[in-house]
């Protein structure tokens, strides 16, 4: 289950509320249908046409592979910071560490927000490289509103999320919204490397 969290508050959202609609195209005017004779129909109820619909069934729940869920996959623990430190502070996490994204948690320690590294670089570039900027406070720049998943969501769901809303990283919340770890692209990749069967993703 995914849930949106905004100023404090934690809406469970169904999948399909995140994901874009479909365009249904238009449905076209469909052409005569011919008669078919009695001996067309006895043919079509023939065992052969069963017998491949069957294979293919069976062929398909071989090959099935069991779910693969977030807190499979997540990068545990976390490395989040606090909504009262500095940019210059989140900076110096990103430069120490590999990852792009940083969750932004309150006093509680719930998670109220996310920046990533990239927002850091259009925040100095868009204010001239101010050398004031490193000292005013995460929240200025963070995103407010986070969408998050539980650590029970299928690792399938969370891809199509983050490809239809082009997400870089995932926060992984519990039923507190504390942050028991993030899934990036990177871990969707590598799992995806991993896995001998691509049918996983199907």
């Amino acid at each position: 289950m995914f849930y949106i969290i905004e100023q404090g508050a934690r809406i469970q959202t169904p999948i399909e509320k995140l994901l874009r609609p479909e365009i249904v195209p238009q449905v076209q005017a469909s052409t005569a249908v011919a008669k078919i004779d009695q001996h067309h129909a006895v043919n079509a109820s023939k065992p052969s046409f069963h017998k491949a619909y069957q294979q293919d069934s069976q062929q398909k729940s071989q090959h099935a592979q069991p779910a693969i869920f977030a807190h499979q996959i997540m990068t545990s623990p976390a490395i989040c910071l606090k909504h009262n430190k500095t940019i210059d502070q989140a900076w110096s996490i990103f430069e120490k560490n590999r990852f792009h994204h940083l969750p932004i948690i309150n006093d509680a320690e719930q998670i109220c927000g996310i920046v990533s590294d990239r927002d850091l670089l259009r925040y100095a570039v868009n204010n001239h490289h101010d050398s004031q900027l490193g000292r005013q406070l995460i929240n200025r720049i963070m995103y407010k509103t986070v969408l998050t998943a539980a650590a029970e969501t299928e690792i399938r769901a969370i891809a199509e999320i983050m490809t239809q809303r082009s997400l870089g990283a995932l926060p992984i919340v519990d039923q507190k919204q504390q942050v028991q770890g993030v899934v990036t692209r990177s871990d969707l990749l590598r799992t995806l490397v991993n896995q001998a069967n691509l049918e996983l993703w199907v």
